[in-house]
């Protein structure tokens, strides 16, 4: 293995021959004609560091032939000569001719530069092999011991106890398990089977404890007692069946964070299975119908009715999903009937990305975890169908009829992409970003590092042993079955550049303005090799990186598509006057910069010009240190297209920061300039398109206003001297895209909210809906409105219906001609094609007309995104998995901080999901006076998270706590109280919601949601799970035991595709041992054969239905119905007819199911081929003979008779070791 290395002298130079040179490099091959200076050389170490012996060298041409790369392979030191020649020679020919030795110290220090690069790789690959060493005995050791099967990778193990017992706990994909030596101990936890998980340790153990001993006080307990001690950094994992308790961890919060992180992706795939049981329920049965018209002919009758309820439940379902997630919510204010109806669109899950430009798709059938929100026909991360399709050109894994590759942990993580960073922009969105990636999602480590100003990237060597290396990840990847690709890998379909794997660099000028697209790209490679590994042992990095990846944008309300690059320590100054201290963060699309009071977020694609400047001396804010900046620290300077202030940023480290910081910001500006070209925005300030400038879209009007049940009587003069706060707040913070967020905006907000006049501003800018469609082309919601123009899907009946209801009040929504019905009509439909997991949700209309009221309308979509994905997410997704976890929540927190009132409502038998579920739905609107729902929506925007809805709600209790407990003694008494009444505490209820409930622990809050979340999920799959065998029972005459057993058997063996639950090829061909008749058991042929007869859609997966369909006739047919099945078993052409092959084959099979005689009873099989000949003999049968289906099942009662079977043998339905 060869590379660079740090210059030195050749030993025995005459031993070696000058193949090419130049006037600064030799490149030199073993003198092989003088074999005793070969073998003297052969004998000698060439380096202090390496004894790699090597046949070629590059060596620089001066008096001391210093060599600076070795290798053994021609094509490889050809390959670093080629290099040398476009990168290095360019930056010599321009420093002076005339000084040789300044020329061969820069030579000399760059090439040193390259060698310890290379160098540190090699320790590193040496470490990497010992770990991978040490992590394949771990592994091996947990498969033998605990049988979990081949595919169950071990994540990581810790020592610890469990109960009194000490042992070792190990994190798997799917389990946690614990073995102890000493005390014959060994369990395995299903993640699935986890109901709750709760960490307690020396720093949180008196307010971790679980919700019910959380109000209790803990002043009385003893420190020193042995209760207090076995809690001291532990872990509760409780299933339905039974709690465990592990403890003596060295590393507590390093193993909750990793239990926590698998247990939430295990709840993910959870709901993602129940939604798509859910959506087979309701999309099957007519399939299901039509090939069960020749099941079970001996009672065609009982069939004929079966089939005609089974299409009335198709219809029922269509129209709801889940009898038990209908929740009628009565909006008095608006008289609008809102019901929860949540069908989702019959648009599956796409397949396929429109390509701009054109009409055709590119197909693709990858999952991935975490996605990208990007496409306009995909799900999203948290609302959305949790996998979603991806493509990539250099790492396909595909499903296909032979396997199906199921969802595994590293689809947790987008960051572990090998392309980093290259999003798709979805319809109408000519993306062109680049990949970017460091070898740590928040590595202080950069893309490029230099010494002395002389940069290195990837050199050549490296590149042809990190492609060799890819190539055999791919290759592991591809024999995985555990194994998904992120979305992230995703290329630039418009780019055929970025379909290669690796572009080389083309200067090595530190200066060059070109020194850009190639570094980067090729410095992917570098860290691809570090960070995409497809080892076990670096999942724990990955899952600690994911999670800071995912801190990093829930800090600056960034799409889930954005990762993180690179992070610094620098100081911001705005405007020439104060120094802030802080640190930026550059992802692929965004700037960022955080100080300990403020953040600021700059899209790349608003930033107009990045130049490297002198630093300026400025005042310090923010932090300590001494009063001007550094001389010595230089400064970039950022000026923005539509926004007239200027940003400088200076640090130490800009030197080595700049060129990266430059090649990602060139790359997103030359998209703007594209976009600028074509018109699809303006290079212009003007009051319509600076964020500065954004008055109100329509507001309310007078009668509105008017209303004190609506707004305060002093409501307009409020809203003047809130402005004048707001006014005074921009002259310091600066004003639209370049502006501050602090925690003097959270304070505005929270003390006297947004004017009306800011509304549309603020909403947007402090949402993260403004980045979110930064991530995107400018005309993208135009292009989804335009491409579906002509198109509908099934939310479109229920946005009809739902329209000329919302805000009847308002006059811009009363009458379909203002245009307020219309501008509704096209974001809800828009975001039903954008989403089809959720298509249309009653109450997103509601949520989005208050919306219109203050933004535009493609504002409006893109704050509807945000609030559905990000800011609510899953609570209109089907089932409305996260509003009700939200709910229990609530109800978890309000037995804790007002338990009288809780005790109260449960002493009169209130059920609270009438009170909460609706306003949380709503986000208040219409359960509140508007004054109040538009500073709910204040806070919410700006804090991003649904806690404050749970803070106002608690407030309410908390204020109108003695009325509730003295006046409400029925639910109808509640109801009535609870409706909006004139506004007279609406200040008392924000401030005690901050006073009161501000503190409400976050991490608490998490792991109540995630308990009720995946209690809801249960919920789920136990409807489905009875739907499913009751209509099993009714089509197939089957008893309930019996369905049940095939439900669990089958689920038990799923995998996920985008759409479908199923089986795949290879886990069908393991359970045919158990399932199928006793003469097809050893049959792998026929097996591979009726899988593909029942994979219709060459989707690789066998649905429930068509597995159930397929056992009950092979199990229980009649001679009919078994001679069909497996006439289409032997018919591979489809066409109606066998071969004379393919019918003596049928025969053998038909025969063998349907013989009450086993094999081992006689010697029917061992002859039975002969008297198959002797049959075909018999009928005449010849190569002309016509072998169709009709011909045959003409031949049943011969077959029969010729062969002696006068029974038809029945099996029991999984005839299975239990």
């Amino acid at each position: 293995m060869g590379g660079w290395i740090k210059p030195r002298t050749i030993v025995f130079r005459i031993a070696w021959i000058t193949i090419e040179e130049n006037e600064y490099f030799q490149l030199l091959k073993r003198n092989s004609n003088i074999p005793i200076l070969s073998d003297v050389v052969s004998r000698i170490s060439e380096s202090n560091d390496y004894y790699t012996l090597s046949d070629y060298k590059i060596a620089l041409n001066n008096k001391s032939n210093q060599m600076i790369g070795v290798s053994n392979e021609l094509q490889e030191i050809q390959t670093m000569w080629k290099w040398i020649n476009n990168n290095v020679l360019p930056s010599v020919e321009q420093m002076n001719q005339n000084d040789s030795n300044e020329i061969y110290e820069y030579l000399s220090l760059k090439f040193t530069c390259l060698g310890i690069h290379d160098e540190n790789n090699k320790e590193r690959e040496k470490e990497k092999e010992i770990k991978d060493k040490d992590y394949s005995k771990k592994e091996k050791s947990f498969k033998k011991k605990f049988q979990l099967g081949e595919n169950e990778k071990l994540i990581t193990q810790y020592s610890c106890s469990l109960d009194k017992k000490h042992g070792c706990v190990y994190i798997s994909e799917n389990y946690i398990s614990f073995s102890s030596r000493i005390f014959p101990t060994k369990i395995s936890i299903p993640f699935k089977d986890i109901v709750e998980i709760k960490k307690n340790s020396n720093n949180s153990s008196s307010s971790t404890n679980s919700s019910s001993t959380g109000a209790s006080g803990g002043g009385n307990s003893t420190p020193t007692s042995s209760f207090v001690k076995l809690l001291i950094n532990s872990i509760r994992i409780q299933t339905d069946l039974k709690d465990y308790l592990f403890h003596t961890f060295f590393k507590v919060d390093e193993t909750f964070q990793i239990l926590d992180q698998l247990w939430k992706f295990t709840i993910d795939k959870m709901l993602l299975t129940a939604e798509l049981s859910n959506s087979n329920n309701n999309t099957n049965n007519n399939t299901n119908n039509n090939s069960n018209n020749n099941t079970n002919n001996n009672n065609n009758n009982n069939n004929n009715n079966n089939n005609n309820n089974n299409n009335n439940n198709n219809n029922n379902n269509n129209n709801n999903n889940n009898n038990n997630n209908n929740i009628c919510i009565n909006n008095s204010n608006n008289s609008n009937n809102i019901s929860q109806s949540n069908s989702p669109c019959n648009t599956p899950l796409s397949n396929s990305i429109l390509i701009e430009g054109s009409n055709s798709y590119l197909n693709t059938n990858r999952l991935s975890i975490y996605s990208s929100p990007n496409s306009g026909t995909t799900s999203l991360k948290s609302s959305g169908s949790y996998y979603i399709p991806i493509n990539n050109n250099n790492n396909w894994i595909t499903n296909n009829s032979s396997t199906t590759t199921t969802i595994g942990i590293e689809s947790l993580f987008a960051t572990s992409s090998s392309s980093y960073n290259n999003y798709n922009g979805g319809i109408g969105s000519p993306e062109f970003l680049s990949s970017y990636q460091s070898i740590s999602p928040l590595s202080s480590t950069p893309l490029n590092s230099s010494s002395n100003n002389i940069f290195f990237f990837n050199s050549p060597s490296s590149q042809q042993q990190q492609q060799q290396q890819q190539q055999q990840q791919q290759q592991q990847q591809l024999s995985s079955t555990s194994l998904t690709i992120p979305l992230n890998q995703s290329r630039d379909l418009r780019d055929p550049n970025n379909l290669s794997s690796t572009t080389t660099n083309t200067t090595n000028s530190p200066n060059s303005p070109s020194h850009s697209n190639n570094n980067i790209n090729n410095n992917n490679n570098i860290n691809n090799n570090n960070f995409n590994s497809n080892n076990n042992n670096n999942v724990k990095d990955l899952l600690n990186n994911h999670k800071k990846n995912e801190d990093y944008k829930d800090l600056f309300k960034l799409p889930n598509s954005e990762i993180l690059i690179d992070e610094f320590q620098a100081s911001l100054v705005r405007n020439q006057q104060f120094e802030i201290l802080g640190k930026i963060y550059i992802s692929g699309r965004f700037l960022c910069f955080e100080s300990t009071d403020s953040i600021l977020t700059l899209p790349f694609r608003e930033i107009q010009s990045l130049s490297n400047e002198k630093s300026i001396g400025v005042n310090h804010r923010g932090g300590s240190g001494s009063s001007s900046s550094s001389s010595s620290s230089n400064t970039i300077k950022i000026s923005f297209y539509r926004n007239s202030q200027k940003l400088y940023f200076y640090s130490a480290l800009i030197d080595q920061k700049y060129d990266l910081l430059r090649q990602v910001w060139s790359e997103i500006n030359s998209q703007t300039c594209y976009y600028q070209q074509i018109g699809l925005i303006s290079n212009v300030i003007n009051n319509s398109n600076n964020y500065i400038e954004m008055p109100i879209s329509i507001g309310f009007t007078n009668e509105w206003f008017s209303d004190r049940k609506e707004f305060s009587s002093d409501y307009k003069n409020k809203q003047i001297n809130q402005q004048l706060l707001w006014e005074q707040y921009f002259t310091f913070n600066g004003d639209g895209v370049a502006m501050f967020k602090t925690d003097e905006m959270k304070s505005l907000i929270r003390n006297g909210g947004v004017p009306d006049v800011l509304r549309r501003k603020i909403w947007f800018l402090t949402s993260g809906a403004f980045y979110k469609s930064c991530c995107h082309s400018p005309d993208y919601y135009r292009s989804l409105i335009q491409t579906h123009q002509s198109d509908s899907n099934s939310s479109y009946v229920d946005i009809e219906k739902d329209i000329h209801r919302s805000f009847p009040k308002h006059p811009w929504f009363r009458e379909k001609e203002a245009g307020g019905q219309d501008a509704l009509k096209n974001i809800l439909q828009a975001y039903s094609w954008r989403n089809p997991s959720i298509g249309y949700c009653q109450s997103m209309n509601i949520v989005a007309a208050v919306l219109l009221i203050y933004l535009q309308e493609e504002e409006v979509f893109w704050l509807l995104c945000t609030l559905c994905e990000d800011l609510v997410p899953d609570y209109y997704r089907p089932g409305m998995v996260g509003s009700i976890a939200d709910q229990k929540t609530f109800e978890n927190l309000l037995a804790q901080y007002l338990p009288q009132v809780d005790q109260h409502l449960k002493r009169i038998n209130c059920p609270l999901s009438m009170l909460i579920l609706p306003r949380f739905l709503c986000l208040f609107i219409g359960y509140a006076e508007m004054e109040l729902s538009l500073r709910i929506l204040d806070c919410l925007f700006f804090e991003g998270t649904s806690e404050i809805l749970f803070k106002i709600l608690l407030s309410f209790f908390k204020v109108n706590e003695f009325e509730i407990l003295q006046n409400c003694k029925s639910t109808e008494d509640i109801m009535s109280f609870m409706k909006i009444q004139p506004v007279k505490n609406m200040e008392l209820i924000i401030s005690t919601s901050f006073q009161e409930f501000d503190n409400l622990p976050s991490d608490k809050i998490d792991q109540l949601r995630n308990s009720n979340k995946i209690m809801a999920i249960k919920s789920m799959q136990v409807v489905n799970k009875k739907s499913k065998i009751r209509d099993w029972n009714e089509r197939y005459n089957l008893t309930t035991s019996d369905t049940e057993r095939i439900y669990d058997y089958f689920h038990a063996s799923i995998s996920l595709s985008p759409n479908k639950l199923g089986i795949n090829r290879m886990k069908f061909l393991e359970i045919s041992k158990d399932i199928l008749p006793t003469p097809w058991k050893s049959r792998n042929d026929l097996i591979h054969l009726i899988f593909k007869l029942l994979d219709e859609d060459l989707d690789g997966l066998i649905t429930i239905d068509e597995f159930i369909h397929m056992l009950v006739n092979v199990l229980k047919g009649s001679y009919l119905e078994r001679l069909k099945f497996v006439f289409e078993v032997f018919d591979s052409d489809c066409d109606d007819h066998l071969d004379l092959n393919d019918f003596k084959s049928f025969l053998d099979v038909f025969i063998g199911l349907i013989s009450s005689q086993q094999p081992h009873q006689s010697n029917q099989q061992s002859n039975l081929k002969l008297q198959i000949e002797n049959f075909i003999n018999h009928m005449s049968i010849d190569e002309t003979f016509d072998l169709s289906i009709d011909s045959v099942e003409s031949m049943l009662d011969d077959i029969l008779l010729f062969f002696n079977i006068d029974s038809n043998k029945i099996y029991s339905l999984l005839n299975y070791r239990d």
